[in-house]
C-alpha cells in the first residue's frame, strides 16, 4: 500500500511538473509578444548582457561576475524552460504517435470505403471497427510500432539514447493496456454521466453504443492474450503434431 500511495505521489509530482511548464511555456509566449512591441527593450537587454560579458571577460572579479550572472540569468531561465518542455513533449508525442500508426490503417480503409462506396457501413459501425481494431494493433504490434517510433528520433547519439529508453518503457505493453484502461474509463464516466440526464455526448447516440462495445471487444482479446499466456496451448504446437501425424501416416 506504501509503494502504491509513493508512485500515485510521484504521478501527481508529474502532473504538476507538466502543469508548471505549461504555465511557464504561457507565460514565455506572452513576453515574446510584449517583446514584439518593445523591441529597443529586447536590444538594449542584450547590449546589456555583451558590455557584463566584455567588463567580466576583462577584469574577472567577483563584481564583474556577479553583474554577468545577474544579466544572463533570464537567457537561462528561457533555456531551462526549453529543455523542460522538450521532455515535457516527449510524454505527449510517445504515446500520440503509437496512438496515431496503430488507427492509421483502419483509417485508410475507412476513408478508401468512403470514397469507393464499397461496404457502405454506417458512420458507428466504422467508429466500432477502427477503435476496436486500434486497441488490438496497438497491443498486438507493439514491437514493430516502437521500432518505428524509434526510427524517427534523429538526435544526438546520447539523447537518441534516452528517447529510445523512455519510448521503450511508455510502450510497454501493461503501460499501452493501462493508458487504453484509462481511456475507456473516463469515457465510461462521460457516458454514464450524460446517460443518467437523458443526454448523448454525440448526435448520434449509436456511436456512444459502438465506442462500448468497441471496450468489449477490447476486454475479449485481452483476456485472450492473458489466457495464451498461461496455457499449454499453442497454435504452433498443434501445428506440428498435425505435422507429425501426417508425416508418421
Amino acid at each position: 500500500m506504501n509503494h502504491f500511495f509513493k508512485e500515485l505521489l510521484i504521478l501527481f509530482a508529474i502532473l504538476l511538473l507538466v502543469v508548471c511548464v505549461i504555465s511557464l511555456v504561457v507565460t514565455t509566449q506572452s513576453l515574446i509578444d510584449i517583446a514584439r512591441v518593445n523591441f529597443y527593450y529586447i536590444l538594449s537587454y542584450f547590449v546589456l548582457c555583451f558590455i557584463s560579458y566584455v567588463l567580466n571577460l576583462r577584469f574577472n572579479n567577483y563584481f564583474t561576475k556577479i553583474m554577468f550572472n545577474v544579466s544572463v540569468l533570464p537567457l537561462k531561465g528561457i533555456a531551462i524552460i526549453i529543455f523542460l518542455s522538450y521532455k515535457i513533449l516527449l510524454l505527449y508525442v510517445i504515446p500520440f504517435m503509437h496512438i496515431a500508426i496503430s488507427l492509421f490503417i483502419p483509417i485508410i480503409l475507412y476513408r478508401f470505403d468512403e470514397g469507393m462506396k464499397i461496404a457502405r457501413l454506417k458512420d458507428e459501425t466504422w467508429v466500432y471497427l477502427i477503435l476496436s481494431s486500434g486497441v488490438i494493433i496497438s497491443i498486438a504490434c507493439r514491437k514493430l510500432i516502437v521500432a518505428l517510433i524509434n526510427r524517427f528520433h534523429n538526435s544526438g547519439e546520447d539523447i537518441k539514447i534516452f528517447e529510445n529508453e523512455l519510448t521503450n518503457y511508455m510502450l510497454s505493453e501493461a503501460n499501452i493496456k493501462l493508458m487504453i484502461y484509462f481511456f475507456y474509463l473516463v469515457y465510461l464516466i462521460v457516458f454514464n454521466t450524460l446517460i443518467f440526464q437523458g443526454r448523448s455526448y454525440f448526435s448520434n447516440p449509436n456511436i456512444d453504443k459502438a465506442i462500448l462495445q468497441s471496450f468489449v471487444t477490447f476486454i475479449a482479446f485481452e483476456r485472450i492474450i492473458v489466457n495464451l499466456k498461461v496455457l499449454e496451448f499453442r497454435p504452433s504446437k498443434l501445428l506440428k503434431y498435425l505435422k507429425d501425424s501426417l508425416t508418421n501416416n
